[in-house]
Formats: C-alpha cells, sequence, structure tokens
C-alpha cells in the first residue's frame, strides 16, 4: 500500500487563541485531507495547482448494504449514483461537484441525505435508517487520491465527565449516585428520559428549558431562557402554519444544548445536594 500524507484541508471553524473562560465551550469543524503517495509511491505533501483534481466524489455510507440499495434508486439527478465502492458504501457526484470546494460538495450531499431521510420515514415508517456522509473523495492526474474528511472537535474548559467520577460524599462517585437515585426519584428518572438519543436536537432543548423553567437553577437567567426556549420551539413546530418569528440573535444548536444541558447539571447537583443533606427534594 502507498503511504499515505496527511494535511489540513479547509477549517470551517477554526481554532480560537487563548484559554477558554470557566465552563466555556466550543466546537471546531475541519476538513482534514489524507492523499497517498500514487501509482509510484513517490508523491509528497498535499497536492498542488500542477496536479489538480480531475474527479470528485463524495461517499456515503449506510448501517446495512440494504440501506444503500434502498438509496439508489431515489437519488436525484443533480446527485447522481456513480458507483457502488463496498457493500455499505456508494459514491455520488457529477461534473458540476468539480465547481464546489469539498467543504460545499459534503454539505450538499449530507442536506440531500437528510431530506431523503425525511422521506423514506414518511413513505415507510418504524425502520431505522442511517444514512451519512463517509468522505469527499478526490482523483489527481497524476493518478493520486485524496480522502476528504470532516472531523468536529470540541473543546472544554473542563469536561464534564470528569465530574461524574469524583467521589459523592457517599460511597457511590456521581454517575453511580445518579443512577441509584433514578431507581426512587421520578424526577431523575423523567430528567434522565429526555436525553437518550445518541445526538439529542431542538426538541430536546425545549423539553429540558420546560423541565428546569420553574427551578432556582433558572434564577437571573429568565431572559436568556426564554430565548433558547423560543429558539427551540421556532425549530420544533417547523411547517406548522402561524408559527411565530424566530427569536433575534438566535443560538445555534451548538450554543443552546450547552446553555439548555448545563441547566440541567446544576439541577441534577442540587439534587444530589438535597439528597446528601438529608433534605426533601
Amino acid at each position: 500500500m502507498s503511504p499515505l500524507r496527511i494535511t489540513p484541508d479547509e477549517v470551517l471553524h477554526g481554532i480560537i487563541d487563548g484559554p477558554l473562560a470557566p465552563n466555556e465551550q466550543r466546537v471546531d469543524e475541519y476538513m482534514i485531507r489524507v492523499t497517498d503517495a500514487g501509482p509510484d509511491g513517490k508523491g509528497v505533501g498535499e497536492p498542488d495547482a500542477s496536479d489538480p483534481p480531475v474527479s470528485r466524489t463524495v461517499h456515503v455510507r449506510a448501517e446495512a448494504g440494504w440501506l444503500i440499495d434502498e438509496l439508489i434508486p431515489l437519488l436525484p439527478p443533480d446527485v447522481p449514483f456513480v458507483s457502488r465502492v463496498d457493500e455499505t458504501t456508494c459514491a455520488v457526484g457529477s461534473a458540476e461537484f468539480m465547481n464546489l470546494t469539498p467543504a460545499e460538495a459534503y454539505q450538499r450531499v449530507e442536506n440531500m441525505l437528510g431530506n431523503l431521510t425525511a422521506l423514506m420515514h414518511v413513505y415507510s415508517p418504524n425502520t431505522r435508517r442511517r444514512l451519512e456522509v463517509w468522505q469527499v473523495h478526490e482523483l489527481h492526474a497524476s493518478g493520486r487520491q485524496s480522502a476528504i474528511k470532516r472531523f468536529t472537535m470540541t473543546v472544554s474548559h473542563a469536561d464534564g465527565i470528569a465530574k461524574l467520577t469524583e467521589s459523592t460524599d457517599s460511597t457511590l462517585n456521581g454517575a453511580a449516585l445518579l443512577l441509584r437515585l433514578a431507581q426512587s426519584d421520578g424526577r431523575i428518572s423523567e430528567a434522565l428520559a429526555l436525553l437518550q438519543a445518541p445526538e439529542p436536537g431542538w426538541g430536546a432543548v425545549y423539553d429540558v428549558l420546560k423541565f428546569v423553567e420553574k427551578s432556582p437553577v433558572t434564577k437571573g437567567k429568565r431572559g436568556k431562557v426564554d430565548k433558547y426556549r423560543g429558539t427551540a420551539s421556532w425549530y420544533r413546530h417547523l411547517g406548522e402554519p402561524g408559527r411565530g418569528p424566530k427569536p433575534r440573535n438566535a443560538p445555534n444548536l451548538i450554543e443552546a444544548r450547552t446553555f439548555a444541558f448545563g441547566l440541567l447539571h446544576a439541577w441534577l447537583e442540587l439534587r444530589i445536594s438535597k439528597f446528601l443533606t438529608g433534605q426533601s427534594p
């Protein structure tokens, strides 16, 4: 196998220099290019203008081969099927993709997959379907090949998971204590039930903010709670006639999750504190 050369391709949301503020978190996104050394094994570094790409496709991956079988005949004319890469992966794209950056091609196919997955659920419900963009593939004039993937990196001032491993005043760490309390405290059980999806969306943000809205953890934050819940409600009711306007300066999903789930974190810590001090919940 030819050796690989790994180089940055595009920074979608770059690293911000300097330390993070307490409890601050940000998400950086990158497009990373991995290029082989070519048929002769002599290619070095990222291909430059002297070795341009001659084709660009996007690889779509599914959890099972039957999903690719189901996907191929449904692909739209502007994102046509190109080839079957393996049992669970196919390549899509057109000549127009050469006019797009790798990030733009990636995003176009990702948007299409989201809409097509929704149609599949509407017309054939109760079946688990997971389709994702795996990578952008480029073939260069020299015969070298590049795989370009998008990576997301979450950078936190402090990792909240570490908090769960800390010992409480009981004989259990935070995670074990909360799991035990969830068996007897209905409110904790309800709180944990809100966030069991692999990647919680706007509906979860809305539900969490409704859950904690009357809790002391929202003291001094009512305006922000209302704006974030209003934004979540706007997304949650897409397509509903008479839907109100999205709040001004609305947060994105990453910001909304950080804020809403941070409040639920504080709510759970308050619940632990009351349990350890013998107070009524």
